[in-house]
C-alpha cells in the first residue's frame, strides 16, 4: 500500500455549513449538509513519498502569524494504519482508490472557529506547509 502513496500533504479543512447554524448533534442534517465540508486547502508539491514518521510528528496550526495549537498525536490513530483501513473498506466493498485520489486521516486539531479574512497555516514535521486565507 505504501508503495501506491505519491505524496503525504498538511492540509487544512475549511468547514461551512449551508445552514444559519451548525446543526449540531443531528447526523442526518449534517449528512445533508455534505458534513459541513467547504473545501481543503492543501500545498501540490512534486510526488513523492516522503514516508515521514505521522503517528508522533510536531504539528502546529497559526492562526494570522500567532501560534494557536500544538497537537502531538492525531486522535484517530497512526495516519498509515488509517489509510490502511481505508484501503481495506474499499477492497471489501470493491471500490477503486484511484491514482490522484485524496484520502484525509482526520483532524489533529479539532476545530478551531476563526473569522473571516484570516490566515490559517499548517507546518507538520518535514511535510510542506498548508496555509489558506478563509
Amino acid at each position: 500500500m505504501l508503495d501506491a502513496i505519491g505524496s503525504a500533504h498538511a492540509a487544512i479543512e475549511i468547514v461551512d455549513t449551508r445552514y444559519e447554524r451548525l446543526a449540531g448533534d443531528e447526523p442526518l442534517s449534517i449528512l445533508a449538509d455534505n458534513l459541513c465540508s467547504g473545501a481543503l486547502g492543501y500545498r501540490r508539491v512534486a510526488p513523492q513519498w516522503m514516508r515521514p514518521d505521522l503517528s508522533n510528528t510536531d504539528l502546529h496550526v497559526f492562526v494570522n502569524g500567532a501560534l494557536a495549537a500544538t497537537p502531538r498525536e492525531n486522535p484517530g490513530g497512526d495516519p498509515i494504519d488509517l489509510l490502511r483501513q481505508l484501503a481495506d473498506h474499499c477492497a471489501d466493498q470493491n471500490l477503486p482508490l484511484e491514482a490522484g485520489c485524496i484520502a484525509t486521516t482526520g483532524s489533529w486539531t479539532g476545530l478551531l472557529f476563526v473569522p473571516r479574512d484570516t490566515r490559517v497555516e499548517v507546518r507538520c514535521g518535514s511535510i510542506p506547509v498548508a496555509s489558506v486565507l478563509v
